[in-house]
């Protein structure tokens, strides 16, 4: 099975240890993830009517349109889990 998830994160750094995270895992289980990244909310925006994710990774500290903003907008249209990263 594929899990499909979205980070919306605006660190490059923070958005490569995740990725890396995810990729490793593969390697250990018998899941896969393909890792979506946004870099922006507006982008993260673009990506979730795109496709269909099985979990959303949200910085709160984005430029342009925050998480929450983000969040608000996504849960008028979808139910995908949501969790919350923030520094």
């Amino acid at each position: 099975m594929v899990y499909h998830i979205l980070l919306v994160e605006d660190d490059p750094q923070i958005t490569e240890v995740i990725t890396d995270y995810f990729m490793g895992c593969q390697k250990a289980t018998e899941w896969s993830y393909e890792v979506d990244s946004a870099m922006n909310g507006t982008k993260g925006m673009e990506l979730l009517r795109e496709k269909e994710y099985d979990l959303v990774l949200l910085d709160v500290m984005l430029p342009g349109m925050n998480g929450f903003s983000v969040l608000r907008q996504l849960r008028r249209t979808k139910d995908v889990p949501v969790i919350i990263i923030t520094a």
